[in-house]
């Protein structure tokens, strides 16, 4: 599981173009930002806090497609139709602070700026990669592969940094992400603990890429 290619950049872009004038939402942890099935009007950018995506099944099981934070945004199926249905539920996983940006005033950015609408279009075509190595992920690795994948892609590790804090996601949550018990999540975690690849001594924090890499035949291969 790669980090999600939701670029801070097209965030920052966007909300400069907007100006002083635009307005910002607070939500409470674990309060519901919009469900399955709502209107799609507005596109969201994550001011600070984290989000998580959800999707449910008639039988009340969850699954976690995405964690996001650190100006990422989401909600982009805004962009087919104002009344087009969301797929997905967005919930707070933090205190979270977000600014709507209405269907209407970004396709008004997108139209008059080249530079804004090339970034953009990179942003979602990337997505849609993304989701297709998740699929891929899916079928093809074991749970404590998934798990590995899992924390790298929340964490979004950069170059150099070998620690890094994730958002406080439960065990329950990561279970959801990749299929599993939430017995079995904590197992694997105690394991990574033994390993040296998890810390929870401050909240929990995940060895970066190149030290996974580095244990590849300990934790990825077996």
């Amino acid at each position: 599981m790669r980090p999600s290619p939701r670029c801070p950049f097209v965030s920052d872009f966007v909300l400069a173009s907007l100006g002083p004038a635009r307005r910002m939402l607070r939500f409470r942890t674990a309060q519901r930002i919009f469900a399955v099935g709502d209107h799609s009007d507005s596109m969201f950018f994550i001011n600070n806090g984290a989000v998580k995506l959800t999707v449910g099944s008639p039988e009340g099981k969850e699954a976690v497609t995405a964690i996001l934070y650190g100006k990422q945004f989401f909600g982009e199926e805004a962009l087919v139709g104002r009344r087009f249905p969301r797929s997905t539920n967005a919930v707070a996983l933090t205190n979270v602070q977000v600014t709507p940006i209405e269907r209407g005033d970004l396709l008004r950015l997108l139209f008059t700026n080249k530079e804004l609408f090339c970034s953009f279009v990179s942003t979602l075509v990337g997505l849609i990669t993304h989701l297709n190595e998740e699929l891929a992920g899916s079928l093809l690795y074991n749970s404590e592969q998934r798990l590995v994948r899992a924390l790298l892609s929340i964490a979004q590790l950069k170059e150099g940094k070998e620690f890094q804090l994730l958002p406080p996601i439960s065990q329950q949550d990561l279970a959801s992400m990749i299929g599993t018990s939430r017995q079995h999540v904590n197992a694997l975690m105690q394991r990574f603990k033994k390993l040296g690849l998890a810390d929870y001594s401050r909240g929990l924090r995940s060895h970066g890429p190149i030290r996974l890499q580095k244990q590849k035949s300990i934790t990825l291969d077996i």
